[in-house]
């Protein structure tokens, strides 16, 4: 795998990322369900504003994502590992409690689970692939 390879994969990702945004913020959803989505996000945010280890655990999945993606463009030896860490939080560690339900879009769900396959796929590349070289050699 070539070096702009990698980099379009990546650039796929974020295009996905962004997608998803967008579908969460501008698909509509039926009123009841706007209605019981605002009264479940604050009741979340209550949640979020009397625990501090949540907080902490948002600010680690988001550091650690944050460095270890754009390290990758960079080809970063440790920027893997990095994404990984990431990864494993946002799987095992979610950064708000959880909730008894949530309200999406079909879009939404699609490109949610689009996103965590190009989590997987970019991790196994990266560390078991044809990328490894880049990374490490």
């Amino acid at each position: 795998m070539t070096q702009l390879q990698w980099i379009a994969l990546l650039c796929a990702y974020v295009v996905v990322v962004a997608l998803g945004f967008v579908a969460g913020r501008f698909v509509v959803l039926p009123t009841e369900v706007n209605d019981a989505k605002l009264r479940a996000e604050k009741e979340l945010k209550r949640k979020i504003q009397s625990n501090p280890l949540v907080i902490l655990v948002n600010l680690l999945e988001m550091g650690l994502g944050a460095v270890g993606f754009v390290g990758m463009f960079f080809l970063w030896h440790l920027a893997p590992y990095l994404f990984a860490a990431a990864i494993f939080c946002k799987v095992f560690l979610p950064p708000y409690p959880a909730t008894s339900w949530h309200a999406a879009s079909g879009w939404q769900m699609m490109l949610f689970h689009v996103e965590f396959i190009l989590d997987g796929a970019i991790l196994v590349i990266a560390f078991f692939g044809p990328a490894r070289h880049l990374f490490f050699q």
